[in-house]
């Protein structure tokens, strides 16, 4: 899956360049994938499945993605 993130990535970079895909949003993109590498680190190095962490982190990305999904639509 890190290639598909790199091609991703690539892709975005070359769309922006060309004038299809404005900098503001690879630069959304680009921070929702740091931000979601940085969780993955996190939540690998907890030794518990469920705790508290877990679930404040679900919950909060959970509340950017619908924020996205409204700003988006809206």
């Amino acid at each position: 899956t890190d290639f598909l993130i790199v091609i991703a990535v690539l892709a975005l970079v070359v769309l922006s360049g060309k004038g299809i895909v404005s900098g503001i949003h690879t630069a959304i993109v680009l921070k929702a994938i740091i931000l979601f590498y940085a969780c993955e680190i996190v939540l690998g190095a907890m030794s518990k499945r469920l705790n508290f962490f877990n679930v404040s982190v679900l919950l909060s990305l959970a509340v950017i993605t619908g924020r996205g999904f409204y700003q988006y639509l809206f």
